[in-house]
């Protein structure tokens, strides 16, 4: 799956940028690929919140931030919605 700069082995999971292999935690890859298939439309929260170990708000939050920060890309909150990459 190829996504602007990025490239997703949907089968092993793993993400590469401009061809350089980036290392994410498992769970930023759950959430970055649900983020990429449903791309331009919003993911629901509850499906986001269905990839966490531990699903609560908070730690979905925690997890987007550190995928802005580790992949330059922004997420955005779609009010009442769920989250997509814009």
């Amino acid at each position: 799956l190829k996504f602007r700069a990025f490239e997703i082995d949907l089968h092993t999971h793993q993400v590469k940028k401009e061809g350089i292999l980036l290392t994410l935690g498992e769970v930023q890859k759950r959430l970055f690929i649900a983020l990429v298939q449903n791309y331009p439309n919003p993911v629901v929260k509850d499906e986001l919140l269905m990839l966490l170990d531990k699903p609560t708000d908070l730690a979905l939050r925690v997890n987007l931030v550190k995928l802005k920060k580790q992949l330059e890309i922004e997420i955005k909150n779609v009010r009442g919605v769920g989250y997509q990459i814009i």
